[in-house]
C-alpha cells in the first residue's frame, strides 16, 4: 500500500497536493474507499478513477462542495453534473425513475450509461429540475457510492474545454495551482482509452439521446424495442 504526499512543481512554482493513494492490492483498495468516503462526507474533493476517465468527486447535495468543482474546472455552477449512485434504490430518493429508465438500467447498468431524470420535490436537487445519474461498472466507484450513501459528482477531471488526461500527473499539470483544492487523490495508474458514457434523457414519454458514447444506438434500441 502506498500513501504519498506530493509537492508538485506546476507552471514553475510549487503546489502542495493532498494525500495520494495508489491502488495496488485489496488492502490499498479498501483504504482508498474509506478515505474517499470520509473526504466526501466532510465536504472535500477527491480525484478518482471511473470506468471512463478520472473524475472529480464531491457530495452532490452540498452547494459549498459543488462550488469547489466549479472553481477547479473553471465551469459554471449552473452546468448540470452527472452523479454516481450504487443502485436505483438510492436514485429513487432523489429522482423519478420512469419505466423506460428502469428498463435501460436493468439491462445496461452498471455500465457506461447516464440517465437524465426528473428530480423529486423537497430534495437537495429539486431546484435543478433534472439530475444525471450514473451507476458505473467500476468497483471503486460502486464501493464508494455504497459508503457515501449520497450521490457524488462524476465530472471529468479537467478544465472545461480541455481534454482529460488518462494519468494523474497529466491532470495535475493541466489544473495547475487549482490542483491544491483537491483533498485526496486515488491513483489507479494510466487508464485505458475509453469512450464517455452515453447520456439519455428519460424525463419524458420517449427517451432522448443527449450524447452517444460507449453504448451505441443499436444497443439502446434493442433494450427499448
Amino acid at each position: 500500500m502506498h500513501f504519498v504526499y506530493l509537492l508538485a512543481h506546476l507552471a514553475g512554482h510549487s503546489v502542495k497536493l493532498a494525500m495520494r493513494i495508489h491502488i495496488t492490492d485489496q488492502q490499498s483498495f479498501n483504504e482508498a474507499v474509506r478515505s474517499a468516503a470520509n473526504t466526501i462526507k466532510n465536504g472535500g474533493v477527491i480525484l478518482y478513477p471511473t470506468d471512463t476517465v478520472y473524475g472529480l468527486g464531491v457530495d452532490g447535495t452540498s452547494t459549498d462542495a459543488l462550488k469547489k468543482i466549479v472553481e477547479i474546472k473553471k465551469t459554471d455552477l449552473n452546468k448540470k453534473l452527472l452523479h454516481i449512485v450504487p443502485h436505483l434504490k438510492l436514485a429513487e430518493q432523489y429522482v423519478v425513475v420512469t419505466s423506460q429508465a428502469r428498463k435501460l438500467a436493468t439491462v445496461l447498468l452498471p455500465g457506461q450509461l447516464s440517465l437524465i431524470c426528473k428530480t423529486l420535490p423537497n430534495t437537495p436537487f429539486s431546484a435543478s429540475k433534472t439530475l444525471g445519474i450514473r451507476i458505473p461498472n467500476h468497483p471503486f466507484c460502486l464501493q464508494l457510492a455504497e459508503q457515501c450513501d449520497v450521490p457524488y459528482t462524476s465530472t471529468s477531471a479537467n478544465e472545461t474545454g480541455f481534454s482529460t488526461g488518462r494519468s494523474i500527473d497529466e491532470i495535475l499539470n493541466q489544473l495547475d495551482d487549482r490542483a491544491s483544492m483537491i483533498d485526496l487523490i486515488i491513483d489507479q495508474g494510466t487508464l485505458p482509452e475509453s469512450q464517455p458514457s452515453t447520456i439519455v434523457d428519460v424525463t419524458g414519454d420517449k427517451p432522448i439521446v443527449i450524447r452517444y458514447g460507449a453504448i451505441s444506438e443499436d444497443e439502446l434500441n434493442q433494450v427499448l424495442a
